[in-house]
């Protein structure tokens, strides 16, 4: 996940190479605690969701022939991290919108 080549050019379209590749580690504990003190919230969701898309188009390769490029892989994440944030944002206000109009109800009763 980490010194494999499809991942580094992955890893260095993000500008996430330096912080992944600068410890060593025995363990993906090891190799996390320190990326989760290192990265901001931005960039940490994004190395979780990679690491998920890494693994899932390692498999689409071995087991489906289907080859990923890292550009695609990338964008395609990052494109799916916002529509998540997106929708959680949406879903934050609706829920906020909801508690004020059920308050000024239950004040005008």
């Amino acid at each position: 996940m980490v010194a494999c080549p499809n991942a580094m050019e992955i890893w260095k379209l993000c500008c996430l190479d330096e912080e992944i590749c600068s410890s060593p580690f025995t363990n993906n504990l090891q190799w996390l605690k320190p990326l989760l003190l290192k990265l901001d919230d931005d960039n940490f969701p994004l190395l979780m969701v990679l690491c998920r898309e890494i693994w899932l188009r390692r498999n689409d390769r071995i087991f489906s022939g289907k080859d990923h490029s890292a550009t695609v892989i990338v964008s395609c994440t990052k494109a799916w991290l916002a529509d998540f944030r997106d929708a959680h944002t949406v879903r934050s206000v609706l829920r906020h919108l909801n508690a004020e109009a059920t308050n000024d109800r239950t004040e005008n009763s």
